[in-house]
């Protein structure tokens, strides 16, 4: 191993660092004051309370003091703290991948195959998700296939985020922060009793911001004239337990969020490949016309937004039976979105898409969790779950041309009805060994509706396609001494098959079904917990089905022209291993290091579609971008799966003035990596280049960092933080069109301070 190697395995791996010294589903446990060592971590990530070590399932858990540590405030940043983890943006759709597997598809209609979970409730929704972690009690990421427990979506994992509930006493929360683009953010909660048997909870979150992009001057390029995209977050949730007896709780909820995250989403930055013909552009490489434009700076003819506004009402409630616990969830969602960006990056006024959408999910689950049966760990469970997408009469997915011209207007109604039934069942034949077998049999129905109002030419398509998929999983565990155990498991992981229900409304490409993603994994794994350390690592093999990717094929109806579709590529392999150390050397000081090592390629795929490169005819100097509807994609990387990531983290505590001063930091390392878009350079490329991928994010490490004082009460808290103190530029997407190359600008460096109190 060379120094230079050594060196980036000892800065890069952390992800979990902050995540293991504390609870993942106690948070009683998680504010209690340490004694000395490493502290208990429960989890449910079986659907039943256990300790972390005894789980066979390779995960992460976080708390609210984990997230605070590392100053994670959005679901994006999970990923700085979580190996093998990153959570993009495909458009305005969030986007996450674990190990490897991740979603390159996106519009209304096409799902993740990463699960969300809130409170228990299923979150079909990839645009709403993208909000702020405000009052949060716990996060679970789980990796791996988990289709048995999670079922639909949860092909690559499952992510498990659980807010504050209502408490027996009175308490409550709350913290401001002021930072960097003149960011303003407010959290809090308060919950107790109204009497014996009621009790409430009420959390709110605002957040504005400038946004860290800059609109470019049109008489000056060089120069901005203010911010290009502010951000705004809203979030209300209230919860009302009532204890109807001492067996039976019940909990109703209402939950509203508005998201308004236009940098993360709709601003294109145009950076090379740019034709001739375009006006203000300028040649800076004697390869490549280029944009004048800098990183974070941005330029339109029309402001690009992206706002998602969600409303959920939910029903759960907890019998205990003689034999177990019985547990409903009933919820109701209602969403609506719109999303609009110009595309060309610039002044050119080429083109602007301008889509809404509303949507309706309701759905119902049952899960038995059966424990009167010796040695015996039952559950036992089944779903039915309704989505509905859909445009009104007069909005749709509208494309502009020059001068904001109406150029095609589509309407979309898009409709599932799933229902799943599953059994997981763990028997213990000894004290230290257990094995487990379950299964979950999926039938998703799909239907699709299209059609424009432009006049014949676009056909009315109406599909529908009923997908099934049994998906098993099985485990062993052995138990080699004192909380110290090696597992071995077998699962699978399905992602429902759908239509083409984005792009152009051709009939017969509309109509073809997209088939099912399948995620089959073998995983073999040792975790520890000691009072002054704790170790989780595993190794993994996948064998990945039908990944669901962009081709360019013949449009039957206008055969001059290719045509976008979703389609499938055959098979993947992905392979690797990741490990999570926890160590408290000394009382008061903890370090944790997390890293994987991945190996995720296409199998043999020569007859891939990507956008390749060419010659320009107006400058025989410049490359330009175009769809090629061959490419061979053999054995290349897959998007979002860098070969190495990890980072290192720490945090300290001493007493000063009384009261507790805490600092604490998180550096992270990434290997370069596909963000979006796997294409090659393509066959009209130089020959050197005709097989290597050209959307590439380089290799980067960044560090955040964070002080926080508490008083002697513990009751208030003042601190500062700082966020890619290295102001590395991190690219979210990258691919290209006729118009360019484009990416989606990260946050660069900022830093702010915060004050809270809690009783």
């Amino acid at each position: 191993m060379t120094m230079k190697l050594s060196i980036s395995l000892l800065c890069s791996a952390s992800a979990a660092a902050i995540a293991f010294p504390a609870p993942a589903m106690a948070q009683a446990a998680a504010d209690a004051p340490q004694s000395g060592g490493i502290e208990e971590i429960v989890v449910t990530a079986q659907r039943r309370t256990e300790r972390l070590e005894n789980v066979p399932i390779s995960m992460t858990a976080l708390t609210p003091d984990a997230l605070d540590k590392a100053s994670v405030v959005n679901i994006r940043d999970i990923s700085r703290i979580t190996p093998g983890v990153q959570i993009s943006n495909g458009g305005a759709y969030m986007q996450p991948s674990i190990r490897g597997v991740t979603a390159l598809t996106n519009g209304n209609g096409n799902e993740n195959n990463v699960a969300f979970y809130v409170d228990g409730f299923f979150v079909s929704d990839n645009s709403s998700i993208n909000t702020d972690l405000a009052n949060i009690s716990s996060i679970q990421v789980l990796k791996g296939p988990q289709g048995t427990l999670y079922g639909r979506q949860a092909a690559g994992g499952a992510i498990l985020i659980n807010t504050i509930d209502p408490t027996n006493t009175l308490s409550g929360k709350f913290e401001g922060r002021y930072g960097r683009f003149q960011e303003r953010r407010l959290a809090g909660y308060i919950a107790g009793p109204l009497s014996d048997k009621l009790l409430f909870m009420v959390s709110g979150a605002y957040r504005n911001s400038d946004g860290w992009l800059k609109l470019a001057s049109q008489s000056d390029p060089t120069k901005t004239v203010g911010p290009a995209a502010p951000q705004k977050q809203r979030s209300f949730r209230t919860k009302l337990l009532f204890k109807a007896s001492d067996d039976l709780k019940i909990t109703a909820a209402y939950n509203y969020a508005l998201s308004s995250d236009t940098p993360s989403a709709a601003q294109y930055t145009v950076k090379e490949n740019i034709p001739t013909f375009v006006p203000g552009t300028t040649t800076r490489n004697p390869h490549l016309v280029n944009s004048q434009y800098g990183f974070y700076t941005k330029a339109y003819n029309y402001p690009p937004f992206q706002v998602a506004v969600t409303n959920e009402a939910t029903l759960k409630i907890e019998w205990d039976t003689a034999i177990g616990k019985l547990s409903s969830y009933t919820g109701e969602q209602w969403r609506t979105n719109r999303s609009a960006f110009d595309f060309d990056g610039g002044y050119n006024d080429t083109g602007f898409n301008d889509g809404f959408g509303k949507q309706k999910a309701f759905q119902q689950a049952l899960d038995y969790n059966v424990t009167a049966i010796k040695n015996l760990d039952l559950i036992v469970g089944g779903l039915y779950f309704k989505d509905h997408y859909f445009t009104d009469d007069k909005r749709g997915s509208a494309s502009f041309g020059r001068g904001h011209v109406l150029a095609q207007l589509v309407h979309r109604d898009v409709k599932t009805d799933a229902i799943a039934f599953y059994a997981d069942a763990t028997y213990h034949v000894t004290d230290k060994l257990s094995i487990g077998v379950g299964g979950r049999y999926n039938i998703d129905k799909k239907k699709l509706l299209l059609f424009s109002p432009f006049g014949p030419a676009y056909e009315r398509t109406d599909a529908k396609k009923t997908f099934k998929k049994f998906t098993p999983r099985a485990t062993i565990r052995y138990e080699v001494a004192p909380r110290t155990n090696v597992y071995a498991t077998y699962s699978q992981g399905y992602k429902a098959g759908s239509f083409n229900a984005n792009g152009n409304p051709s009939r017969a490409l509309a109509a073809i079904p997209i088939k099912a993603e399948v995620v089959t994994a073998y995983e073999i794994g040792f975790k520890t917990a000691q009072r002054w350390f704790r170790v989780d690592t595993s190794a993994f093999y996948y064998d990945y089905k039908n990944l669901n990717i962009s081709l360019t094929v013949q449009n039957p109806q206008f055969p001059t022209l290719p045509a976008t579709v979703i389609g499938n590529a055959p098979k993947a392999k992905i392979y690797g291993a990741d490990f999570q150390v926890a160590v408290q050397p000394i009382e008061k000081f903890n370090v944790t290091v997390g890293a994987t090592y991945l190996h995720a390629r296409y199998g043999v795929f020569p007859n891939a579609s990507g956008v390749g490169i060419a010659v320009d005819p107006g400058n025989p100097a410049n490359f330009i971008n175009v769809n090629q509807p061959k490419q061979d994609w053999t054995h290349i990387q897959m998007a979002r799966a860098p070969n190495f990531s990890g980072s290192i983290a720490a945090d300290y505590t001493a007493d000063v003035a009384g009261g507790a001063l805490r600092v604490s930091g998180t550096a992270r390392y990434t290997d370069s990596f596909v963000p979006t878009n796997p294409a090659v350079f393509g066959v009209l490329a130089p020959a050197a280049l005709q097989h290597k991928q050209r959307y590439r994010q380089g290799h980067y490490a960044t560090v955040d960092a964070e002080i926080q004082w508490t008083d002697p009460t513990d009751h208030y808290w003042v601190g500062a933080y700082g966020t890619n103190l290295t102001s590395v530029k991190v690219k979210l997407s990258e691919t290209g069109t006729a118009n360019g190359t484009y990416y989606l600008s990260g946050a660069p460096i900022a830093w702010g301070v915060k004050a809270g109190y809690k009783f």
